[in-house]
């Protein structure tokens, strides 16, 4: 009922409280209770891990609506988790023309590449606007996507993108970052904060899904189950690896 509520901007509630996030409690647990408009009839040809992933895809579908039409537009992607690979797939359904994707991780790079990325690049190796240079794409950025939430991949958005170009900032890392505001005046740059979704673009997401044909199932690298849950999660708070999405499988007794 808050103000952004009634103009649709669900996703920026003044009163937003989300299941498993900051000290509201998750569903890995024995019951749990939401109200009734936050349920969805999955359509029966989006299968049960597509589904699963629907909050992130919704976060990626909203996020991309910045930069629509993407036909001809080439995109640099930095970071290549699950919300970077989410979008490298949609921007390959979109006929984006060229696609990079920056990552610190050369397992992460290689998923990327094997999902349609045309390029990729590892800032720790080489130097991305030198890289861009090589490869004829220097000052031909249209839209950079920072999908991790830090100082120097956020820099790399505003170094990259062409003048008058679009940054669309995902990533939700840290608090405060050293950015070059004078590099963002100067050239004219847009830089465009996303947050969450609305329940219109999870919607729209989920309707996407079902008539586009488009495949995420592969972004959930592993299902497993809710007694392996815990060690899981230590192993994915000490490193990126090779797992994108893991799914909980949770087991339903009669």
């Amino acid at each position: 009922n808050c103000d952004y509520c009634k103009v649709g901007l669900t996703n920026v509630c003044a009163n937003r409280r989300g299941l498993g996030v900051l000290n509201v409690d998750g569903a890995f647990s024995e019951y749990f209770c939401i109200n009734e408009n936050n349920v969805f009839a999955i359509p029966d040809n989006v299968s049960d891990k597509a589904a699963a992933m629907m909050d992130p895809f919704s976060v990626v579908f909203r996020a991309l609506k910045y930069a629509m039409p993407l036909q001809g537009k080439n995109l640099l992607i930095i970071g290549a988790g699950t919300i970077g690979i989410l979008a490298l797939k949609l921007a390959r359904y979109f006929r984006a023309e060229k696609i990079i994707v920056s990552d610190l991780s050369s397992e992460r790079l290689a998923i990327a590449k094997g999902k349609g990325a045309d390029f990729t690049v590892n800032p720790k190796c080489d130097d991305i606007s030198v890289f861009l240079a090589e490869k004829g794409l220097k000052d031909k950025i249209d839209v950079a996507m920072e999908c991790v939430g830090a100082s120097p991949t956020a820099r790399q958005s505003i170094d990259n993108v062409r003048i008058n170009g679009l940054a669309i900032w995902i990533g939700n890392a840290a608090r405060m970052i050293e950015i070059d505001m004078q590099s963002i005046v100067t050239r004219s740059i847009c830089v465009q904060g996303t947050y969450g979704f609305t329940e219109t673009d999870f919607i729209e997401a989920l309707d996407f899904l079902s008539t586009s044909g488009i495949d995420i199932d592969d972004i959930a690298t592993r299902v497993i189950s809710l007694e392996q849950a815990p060690e899981t999660f230590e192993s994915l708070c000490s490193g990126a690896g090779t797992d994108l999405k893991v799914l909980v499988r949770i087991s339903c007794k009669d």
